[in-house]
């Protein structure tokens, strides 16, 4: 069965549970975790916003307003590990889809059979393929 939490809504608990305890969840942790305290909802959220609006310009602050009001759909069920599917990320309906990486997770070492393309808004990092840092 799917279940349906938005990002911002991810977040919010992923930072909270960083604050409380000082330990970070992989992704697919804090997920079965929100599904065991009853935080995951059955019912898809509305889209933030139309496609015709994504293809205008946006301002920064409406960036961020569209990415934190994604809808994220989630197996409870499904285990951490190092593959990751296409299916398990991206919705089926979808060819590509953004997602912006959750602060306060662990990291986890994985491969996967799509295209990632990773992108710093703000700030900086260093960014690890294959073990080595890339240029």
């Amino acid at each position: 069965m799917n279940y349906y939490i938005t990002y911002g809504e991810l977040q919010k608990h992923l930072t909270d549970y960083y604050q409380q305890t000082g330990s970070k969840m992989q992704f697919m942790e804090m997920i079965r975790w929100l599904f065991q305290e009853g935080l995951l909802s059955d019912t898809p959220p509305e889209p933030p916003i139309t496609a015709r609006k994504v293809l205008t310009d946006m301002s920064d602050e409406e960036v961020n307003q569209f990415i934190v009001a994604i809808p994220i759909t989630v197996q409870a069920t499904q285990r951490s590990s190092e593959r990751v599917s296409e299916a398990d990320i991206i919705p089926g309906f979808r060819d590509i889809f953004i997602i912006r990486h959750p602060r306060h997770t662990r990291a986890l070492l994985h491969v996967h059979n799509y295209f990632e393309i990773n992108y710093v808004a703000e700030g900086e990092c260093v960014f690890q393929f294959e073990g080595a840092p890339a240029p």
